[in-house]
């Protein structure tokens, strides 16, 4: 009937906004463990720029260096943001689609026959 082809296209909704959910979970764990290993390296190499002699030239480099890896940290940050603020979306799209079903299986008969 109409009723349950509803469900069930509203329960595959709900599946794939899930498995949606999961994989930007999945995606922002990985952009937050590429961004700790970038903070290390950044962490690491102001170390080596301290314990460096003062020549100019190859402050230079590790000055650029860094504010290359500060760009990229920055880069991925936003991309977390990003990343965080779709979960959210998702999954408030996720609990409109679950409410929505759970109305759908609480219509009576006449209002699922004809409504």
């Amino acid at each position: 009937t109409k009723g349950d082809s509803s469900k069930k296209l509203i329960e595959k909704l709900i599946e794939e906004k899930n498995a949606s959910i999961k994989r930007l979970e999945e995606e922002k764990d990985l952009i937050r463990s590429d961004l700790d290993d970038q903070k290390d390296q950044t962490k690491r190499m102001t170390l080596l720029l301290e314990n460096k002699s003062q020549d100019s030239e190859k402050e230079d480099k590790w000055q650029t260096a860094i504010n290359a890896l500060e760009g990229r940290i920055a880069n991925q940050e936003m991309k977390v943001k990003e990343e965080e603020e779709r979960a959210q979306k998702i999954l408030r799209q996720n609990q409109l689609l679950k409410k929505a079903l759970e109305e759908e299986k609480n219509k009576g008969l006449w209002a699922k026959l004809f409504g």
